[in-house]
C-alpha cells in the first residue's frame, strides 16, 4: 500500500531520493542501513530523523548523478523570509519569469531523447511545485496590496 507523504516534507524528499538513486546507493552515500532509509521515508515512523550531514550526503550523490538535490528546496524554504508584505511584487514576478524559463529549458534538455525518465519526471514535478508555490505567494501579496489601497481583487 502506498503511503501518502506531505509535499515538501523530509519523508517525501527521502522517497524521491530512493526513486532516483535506489536504497543501496543512498545507504552507501549516507553511511546508514537500508532499513533506516525506509524509516526516514515513512511518514508514520516518527522515531528516527535524518541528520543534516546525511541529507547533504544524499543531495551530493544526487548531484553527482545529474539530478536536482531533493533536500535543497527544503533548506531554501526554511531560509525564506516569512513576511509576504516585504516582497517587491515586480521583482518577484521577474524572478519567477526567469525561473519558469529555466524550468522549461531543463524540460527541453530532458526531452532531447524524446523520453522523460522517471527520475526526470520526479525532478520536474518538484521544480513545478516550487514555482507554483511562489506564484501563489506572489498572488497573495498582490491581493493584499490591492486591498490595502481600497481596490478590488
Amino acid at each position: 500500500m502506498t503511503k501518502l507523504r506531505a509535499p515538501e516534507s523530509i519523508e517525501d524528499a527521502v522517497h524521491q531520493a530512493i526513486a532516483l538513486l535506489g536504497e543501496q546507493q543512498i545507504s552507501t552515500a549516507a553511511g546508514v542501513s537500508i532499513s533506516l532509509i525506509r524509516r526516514w521515508a515513512d511518514p508514520d515512523d516518527q522515531g528516527r530523523r535524518i541528520g543534516l550531514h546525511q541529507a547533504l550526503a544524499i543531495d551530493g550523490a544526487l548531484v553527482q548523478q545529474d539530478h536536482a538535490p531533493v533536500f535543497g528546496a527544503l533548506f531554501e524554504a526554511l531560509a525564506a523570509p516569512p513576511a509576504e508584505e516585504a516582497a517587491d511584487p515586480v521583482a518577484a514576478a521577474v524572478r519567477m519569469t526567469v525561473e519558469a524559463s529555466e524550468v522549461m529549458d531543463w524540460v527541453d534538455r530532458c526531452m532531447a531523447d524524446g523520453v522523460l525518465q522517471p527520475h526526470e519526471l520526479i525532478t520536474i514535478r518538484a521544480k513545478v511545485a516550487g514555482l507554483r508555490k511562489r506564484i501563489a505567494k506572489l498572488l497573495r501579496t498582490l491581493h493584499a496590496k490591492i486591498e490595502k489601497k481600497g481596490g478590488r481583487k
